[in-house]
């Protein structure tokens, strides 16, 4: 899990993980996983961790090292909820 800190207010996570795209997304107080895309159907819907740095070590576990590390993207959450 290397790259760049992420910041404690972040609600979106990012990594490709060995070529698939994985997105960690605060919902109130837990952090739920998509993969391969952030429409509904890419949810995994046997997942939610309340601490992002479990959700990661899950991720990478799941899908593979990140290829250059985790970053936060940028953005209010208003907008993530309208994407995600």
């Amino acid at each position: 899990m290397n790259g760049p800190q992420i910041p404690s207010e972040a609600v979106c996570v990012t990594a490709t993980c060995c070529g698939t795209r994985v997105w960690l997304v605060r919902d109130r107080d837990r952090w739920l996983m998509f993969a391969g895309s952030r429409a509904a159907g890419g949810r995994r819907r046997d997942f939610a961790s309340p601490f992002l740095e479990h959700a990661m070590r899950t991720a990478e576990f799941w899908y593979g090292a990140s290829a250059n590390g985790w970053c936060a993207e940028e953005g209010t959450k208003e907008n993530h909820a309208k994407t995600a």
